[in-house]
């Protein structure tokens, strides 16, 4: 069988998809497998007679894996997003760009036409927001504190339940996202690596909030 024309061919190939099974990076194991596949398309290709059976399966199989390469590429990039999407994206830092992509097709995005209260102490939501603001305030047992933004609000009634820890203005203008808990739960169950990315980007956002809240004093 090692005399027959182009058998280096099929070696090659299948050198190169041993090196990619022995990878852990996903995207890397597509690639060296589709350049496997390719030495053996190329191998029945040149067959006389010609193989056309294993021509179409090789294609097939060089397809689907070119597909799912072109997919990875996809969730690990920003291609496609908007300007707003791409800001938005860099504060949620432990999140992929796929996994940026799979909740904000769940979020509604508004810009504030008045000072609005998002949530009201002690009282109960069912949503979370996210704040792509400068600024904001929060009014806690009668003292009013300034807060930075970017910044997420009812993580902690997520995560735990309960009603409101303080209440919550934006400004005129501010810009902010809001999704239905019910539906983040839903795709936090689903997926195991997106239910580790938010609890530690929420970590993240409440270390934030008592880093930068201050109090304002009476007067000002």
């Amino acid at each position: 069988m090692l005399e027959q024309p182009y058998i280096s061919l099929i070696i090659i190939g299948y050198l190169f998809k041993a090196a990619g099974l022995l990878m852990r990076e996903s995207l890397w194991l597509r690639i060296f497998l589709g350049i496997g596949i390719a030495f053996d398309f190329v191998f029945f290709i040149v067959q006389s007679p010609f193989v056309s059976l294993d021509v179409l399966a090789n294609l097939a199989l060089f397809a689907i894996n070119l597909a799912l390469i072109a997919v990875l590429i996809w969730e690990r990039s920003t291609w496609g997003m908007t300007k707003t999407e791409r800001v938005a994206f860099t504060t949620f830092k432990t999140l992929s760009p796929g996994q940026f992509r799979q909740i904000n097709r769940k979020a509604r995005w508004t810009m504030a036409p008045a000072d609005t209260v998002l949530l009201r102490e002690d009282e109960p939501a069912q949503k979370l927001f996210f704040l792509e603001t400068k600024g904001f305030s929060i009014t806690k047992q009668g003292e009013t504190y300034e807060a930075k933004g970017p910044a997420f609000l009812g993580e902690i009634m997520m995560m735990q339940g309960g009603g409101a820890s303080a209440t919550v203005t934006v400004p005129k203008g501010a810009i902010y996202a809001e999704w239905h808990t019910a539906d983040l739960h839903r795709m936090m169950k689903k997926s195991r690596a997106l239910d580790n990315a938010l609890a530690a980007r929420f970590g993240h956002d409440m270390a934030d909030k008592l880093r930068n809240s201050v109090p304002i004093r009476a007067g000002e």
